[in-house]
C-alpha cells in the first residue's frame, strides 16, 4: 500500500476523492504517470476513466456499447448526444472547479 500512496503523492492524486472518477489503482498497476510540463501538470489517459467522469469516453477500458459518454476529436470532447459539444476551454474550467487542477 505504501508504494501506491507514494505513487499517488508523486502524481498529485487525491486518494479520498479521485477514485470516484478514475481507476487510480488500475493506472498504478499499469505503471502510468501523469505527464508534467513547464506550463503545469499533465493528466492521465482516458484508459482508466470511470463512467462517472465528465469526459468518460470510448477510450476507457470500462466503456461498452450503449453506455453514456463520448469520444475525442483531437482536443475536443464530443458527447454522444447529438448537438452537444464541450470545448477544451469549458473542460478546463470544469476540471478546475471539480479538482482544483486539470485531471
Amino acid at each position: 500500500m505504501t508504494d501506491f500512496l507514494d505513487w499517488a503523492k508523486l502524481n498529485n492524486v487525491n486518494v479520498m476523492f479521485d477514485h470516484l472518477l478514475y481507476d487510480n489503482l488500475g493506472a498504478w498497476n499499469a505503471g502510468l504517470n501523469r505527464g508534467f510540463s513547464l506550463t503545469g501538470q499533465g493528466h492521465f489517459s482516458d484508459e482508466f476513466k470511470l463512467p462517472q467522469h465528465p469526459t468518460f469516453s470510448t477510450e476507457s477500458r470500462y466503456w461498452q456499447p450503449g453506455m453514456a459518454g463520448g469520444s475525442w476529436l483531437g482536443e475536443d470532447y464530443m458527447p454522444f448526444r447529438q448537438g452537444d459539444y464541450i470545448s477544451p476551454a469549458y473542460l478546463n474550467v470544469l476540471a478546475r472547479l471539480l479538482y482544483g487542477r486539470w485531471q
